[in-house]
């Protein structure tokens, strides 16, 4: 199956294609969705804003009963961009509260195994050169509170090195980092988006 998307407004435009086998059954208040092994997802982009795939090698399984819907098994998947570098990982755990329709949702959970790669970074004078990392995400999204997230990541780099009038340069930093993360899209995202965490 290939789905194409295009925006006349800002021209954005992507694509998406799924190959490979299901199986489903349904009956009131419980259904079952099984993705098989072999099944292959993609979505492309252009500008290259984005490009991600991936491909099952263990069944997938969303389960369905009465309003809840709990996942089985991991989703893989692989993602690149120009600005943002090379991440692969997983999600697992998948968990909807709510009806058979978006609007009927009241909340979702789910947990990302993530592992990427991003050649430069810069901020300011600061600037990370190889920057790699691994680690774990939980996302939650209530309707009443909105979205939140921890993160832990172990990051390291290359190279740090700070390009002011005192220029200074780090060799391999290595990093442990722990953050949480909630915002609430319902108002204004950026205005309720808050960060507090770790690095050491």
């Amino acid at each position: 199956a290939d789905v194409s998307v295009r925006t006349p407004e800002t021209g954005f435009q992507a694509s998406a294609s799924l190959a490979g086998k299901l199986r489903f059954a349904w009956q009131t208040q419980e259904a079952t969705l099984e993705l098989l092994p072999g099944l292959r997802w993609q979505v492309t982009t252009d500008a290259d804003l984005m490009n991600a795939s991936g491909q099952l090698e263990q069944p997938f399984v969303l389960r369905q009963t009465g309003d809840k819907t709990v996942s089985e098994g991991e989703f893989p998947f692989a993602a690149k961009s120009s600005a943002w570098g090379a991440w692969n990982g997983t999600i697992r755990n998948i968990s909807l509260d709510g009806g058979p329709g978006l609007a009927d949702w009241r909340a979702a959970d789910a947990q990302l195994r993530i592992k990427g790669q991003l050649p430069r970074w810069q901020q300011g004078a600061i600037q990370l050169n190889d920057l790699k990392a691994n680690g774990d995400t939980t996302l939650r999204w209530s309707r009443a509170t909105g979205i939140s997230s921890k993160v832990v990541l172990q990051v390291t780099a290359e190279r740090l090195s700070l390009s002011d009038d005192s220029p200074l340069s780090i060799a391999k930093p290595t990093w442990k980092i722990t953050a949480e993360a909630t915002a609430n899209p319902a108002e204004d995202f950026w205005k309720t988006l808050t960060v507090r965490g770790e690095a050491s």
